[in-house]
């Protein structure tokens, strides 16, 4: 069984997931996606934000 948990992701970051309490992910586009829809209060950002 093949499993990726704790290999890091292949795609290119570019979008930022901003959570309510502040806290910052960089990610790729399908993760901002699923980000946006199952985080509470959630802000996706173009590019990288530190």
């Amino acid at each position: 069984m093949y499993d990726r948990t704790e290999a890091p992701c292949p795609e290119l970051a570019t979008r930022t997931v901003q959570d309510d309490g502040g806290n910052r992910y960089v990610v790729y586009d399908g993760h901002a996606e699923i980000a946006r829809i199952q985080i509470f209060d959630s802000q996706v950002l173009p590019g990288q934000h530190n």
